[in-house]
């Protein structure tokens, strides 16, 4: 209620000018620099307005220190909540902007722990052929590198797919932390 009050008072021009003229008298009294204190004649207007009754007829709820304190602790816990939902979103769209699409070109040379070495017929769909002399195999890209079944000979590919797959699981992790903090705001709005 106080802060609506003084923005009231702050939107009227004839309260500006009561409150210089107060200061100025004040500063000629006294010789010295005098603050402007509006909070005060704040309280002057809601102590009068009760004193005086103005309020009759009126229902002004009255609430406990308990249930401010309680509400406060409430409206901080949804602050948090929020702040903690922008972040995860920030990092979110920071693990995205990590990825990067790789390309196999075909004919490149891949080892695979059983089949030994063979080379890249096609990439498509989630899948990899790779021919291994007269036989072709087909494996889930990019699942086989990430488990250790595939490897190939280029170093710089190999430490692109560790990235990726290490960025994937850290967008799966912060996904699921948007989640279980949205169902939290969903629920206590």
């Amino acid at each position: 209620m106080c802060d609506e009050l003084l923005a009231e008072i702050d939107s009227r021009n004839e309260f500006k000018n009561f409150e210089q003229a107060r200061i100025q008298r004040a500063k000629e009294e006294t010789g010295q620099e005098v603050l402007s204190n509006m909070h005060i004649m704040v309280y002057d207007i809601i102590y009068c307005a009760h004193a005086y009754s103005f309020y009759t007829g009126m229902s002004i709820k009255k609430s406990s220190t308990k249930d401010r304190i309680k509400r406060a602790a409430e409206r901080d816990a949804r602050d948090k909540l929020e702040t903690e939902l922008a972040q995860v979103k920030v990092k979110i769209k920071e693990v995205k902007s990590k990825m990067v699409d790789i390309v196999i070109p075909a004919g490149s040379i891949i080892t695979h722990k059983k089949f030994g070495e063979g080379v890249v017929k096609e990439v498509s769909d989630g899948h990899i052929v790779v021919s291994y002399g007269d036989t072709d195999k087909t494996f889930q890209y990019p699942g086989a590198f990430e488990n250790g079944f595939l490897k190939l000979t280029d170093v710089s590919v190999m430490t692109e797919l560790a990235d990726n797959t290490a960025n994937q699981n850290e967008l799966k992790e912060l996904q699921r932390q948007l989640s279980v903090l949205e169902s939290k705001s969903n629920s206590n709005r």
